[in-house]
């Protein structure tokens, strides 16, 4: 488990230098959801378990981790401290969830491992002969223990003792031949022997290496998200639509059917957020040599969109408007805050008015229950007078929804960055495709795991609806995150798949 989440750790922070995303958020996400990571898998693991003392549910060391369980609270924490982080560093929490949730297949992958140590996550019985691809070492674990052992509380000590005896057993000894023997052995006291016989009596059933498989799927799947399905928009264009069709004299490179090569006065320039690398190259021409220069395939995608500068002008224009947007509900904000000191002053002096009178009154009379009425009528008054003001300033800023409020300049501000509309692999789809991934490979090995190692244990059916219900929610995801969010929800001077 260890080896995975630094596996983890390390591929995000690559990740993460790759797009120059400073690493202080990382560095804080790791100290609040590895630890709720944990402690998820662990309790969900270990909650359903019949007979578990309820503390138990907390050693996280003891076998009966859930990835799942993990998944889901360190998911839910990471999501809530980025989303939090992501309106002070303006970068989007999906690019945050693409730099860092794929790479939990590589944990996945490695914690798998531990599966074999514990004789867990094994598929169908097999016989012992076809698994000979295998080494001895994977091969000679590959089989559940017995239940019977459960019931009886061995030491290691203990263990050598039985091991001992075994080797003076016959291959297929009886129940009742154990029996007799760990009774007349006398290094050999335990308090279920009837278990224990039985237990060494049945027969070794070896079994598919199910988590070897998870393990293998998960690093495929890893491998596609990482370095094939990140670099489809710089593979994948329509006919004619690659920068270097475009505008040819761009992008010289190999890439490019028209220029391999220019000199730097024919090179096209345009305006970049970073300083754009060439490379120097010799042409031999009729007047000898002369010096060219030509640029990389992912340099030219860096100059064509992932580095273009927009228009300043146009920028400049949604950047003002959107100001005042956040000037507005700054506002906003502010006369709430200044509403709430009001209401509190105002009962104050609702009290202190009416203290004096209740000091020369005595309580139970008429006069005392009309003036008490006065007061409450005026509290009552007063709180709805405040209550209605502030519902209609969280009905301008949106209440709730105010979150999900599209941007109407959106649209614009996606045609000024990409004004050659280029088919762009949006942040988000490498989440929405680990979802997918994942659950896809869970589905499929499900039907060779037992009822009891199960997601959803012991039933099957709502095992297969939960899964499905996860792996439509990554489609969704990818969807929102390619088709939706691009035309309603960016803003100006946030890092998205570039930054806008």
């Amino acid at each position: 488990m260890f080896i995975g989440i630094i596996a983890v750790i390390i591929a995000s922070i690559v990740k993460m230098k790759m797009k120059n995303i400073p690493l202080r958020e990382l560095e804080w996400a790791i100290v609040i959801v590895v630890p709720l990571g944990i402690l998820g898998g662990t309790i969900f693991g270990k909650a359903f378990i019949p007979g578990m003392i309820w503390y138990h549910v907390f050693f996280f060391w003891e076998p009966g981790m859930s990835l799942f369980g993990a998944l889901a609270l360190g998911t839910a924490a990471g999501f809530v401290w980025f989303y939090k982080r992501s309106k002070v560093t303006m970068i989007s929490v999906w690019v945050y969830a693409d730099c860092i949730l794929p790479n939990v297949l590589l944990g996945q992958a490695i914690g798998r491992w531990g599966n074999m140590y514990n004789h867990e996550i094994m598929g169908h019985i097999v016989s012992y002969q076809s698994l000979g691809w295998m080494a001895d070492s994977i091969r000679n674990r590959l089989f559940y223990f017995p239940p019977e052992l459960a019931q009886v509380n061995v030491s290691s000590s203990m263990w050598d003792n039985i091991q001992n005896l075994a080797k003076n057993m016959p291959i297929n000894a009886s129940t009742d031949a154990w029996i007799n023997a760990i009774n007349m052995s006398s290094d050999i006291k335990v308090s279920n022997v009837e278990a224990l016989a039985t237990a060494l009596a049945s027969p070794i059933q070896y079994r598919e290496p199910l988590f070897l498989y998870e393990s293998m799927a998960n690093c495929f799947l890893w491998f596609i998200l990482t370095f094939i399905v990140a670099n489809l928009s710089r593979w994948i264009q329509g006919k004619n639509k690659y920068p270097w069709d475009i505008n040819p004299s761009a992008y010289p490179g190999w890439f490019n059917n028209k220029y391999k090569s220019l000199p730097e006065s024919q090179v096209s320039m345009t305006t970049a957020q970073k300083p754009i690398k060439y490379k120097k190259v010799m042409i031999k021409n009729a007047n000898g040599e002369e010096r060219e220069i030509k640029m990389s395939f992912y340099m030219a995608w860096n100059k064509a969109y992932y580095w273009y500068e927009a228009d300043e002008h146009q920028v400049d224009l949604l950047m003002e408007k959107q100001e005042k947007n956040i000037e507005r509900e700054r506002e906003i904000y502010e006369k709430l805050d200044f509403m709430k000191t009001q209401e509190k002053n105002s009962k104050k002096r609702i009290k202190t008015k009416y203290q004096s009178k209740f000091n020369n009154l005595a309580k139970g009379t008429d006069k005392y229950a009309l003036v008490k009425k006065d007061y409450d009528n005026e509290l009552v008054l007063m709180t709805k007078n405040y209550k209605e003001q502030r519902k209609e300033l969280h009905q301008e800023l949106g209440g709730f929804w105010r979150h999900f409020k599209p941007n109407p300049d959106a649209r614009k501000l996606e045609e000024i960055n990409n004004p050659n509309n280029y088919w762009i692999l949006r942040c988000g789809v490498l989440t929405g495709g680990y979802v997918f991934g994942y659950m896809l490979i869970r589905i499929i090995l499900e039907t060779h795991r037992r009822p009891e190692e199960l997601f959803v244990q012991n039933y099957p059916i709502a095992d297969f609806i939960v899964l499905a219900i996860i792996l439509l929610m990554g489609i969704a995801i990818i969807g929102i995150a390619q088709f939706l969010s691009p035309y309603k929800w960016r803003e100006v001077g946030w890092l998205y798949e570039k930054s806008y």
